[in-house]
């Protein structure tokens, strides 16, 4: 198992963390988030780590490629990592997204850069959203979970600079 350094931006990192949340910072849960990331880092082996990034540049063929994890904190506070970026087996990438949920809708926000509008296909169900993209030399695909029930007639989109803003009525 390898752990971390200690990074120089620790101590800096806890006193914006006191400084924001106050002397009780820890009973915040912000800082649950980033003592379960620490976690996971610590836990990971440096070998594996590598065997992945070769895998992902072999399915690649060795051009760059994207690959990123996002963590989410519910209202309810539990924790979720989600992945996006270029899938190892084929040609598609999972677009980085993310789902707001208000008192009457739901919002979805997906950055699918390089295509057209009319290349993006969206269909909904009751509590998931699929999006499709295709460009020239982009494609994009992902299947997203809803926290709750919509009405899938009720969508509105829009797609400026490479932003798909998706919003459904609840149900």
């Amino acid at each position: 198992m390898t752990n971390r350094d200690k990074d120089p931006f620790d101590k800096l990192f806890k006193k914006l963390l006191r400084d924001f949340f106050g002397e009780d910072y820890k009973k915040s849960g912000f800082h649950s988030v980033f003592d379960e990331m620490e976690e996971m880092m610590n836990k990971m082996n440096e070998e594996d780590f590598w065997k992945s990034v070769e895998e992902k540049r072999r399915f690649s063929n060795n051009q760059p490629f994207t690959f990123g994890f996002s963590i989410r904190k519910d209202p309810s506070g539990e924790t979720s990592i989600n992945t996006f970026g270029d899938k190892t087996e084929e040609k598609e990438k999972e677009p980085l997204v993310d789902v707001f949920e208000s008192e009457n809708e739901i919002s979805v926000t997906a950055e699918i850069p390089g295509v057209s509008e009319e290349n993006i296909d969206v269909s909904a169900k009751k509590s998931e959203v699929l999006i499709e993209a295709r460009g020239e030399s982009k494609a994009y695909s992902k299947n997203v979970n809803l926290p709750s029930d919509i009405d899938p007639d009720s969508m509105e989109s829009n797609y400026n600079n490479g932003v798909l803003s998706l919003k459904f009525d609840k149900k």
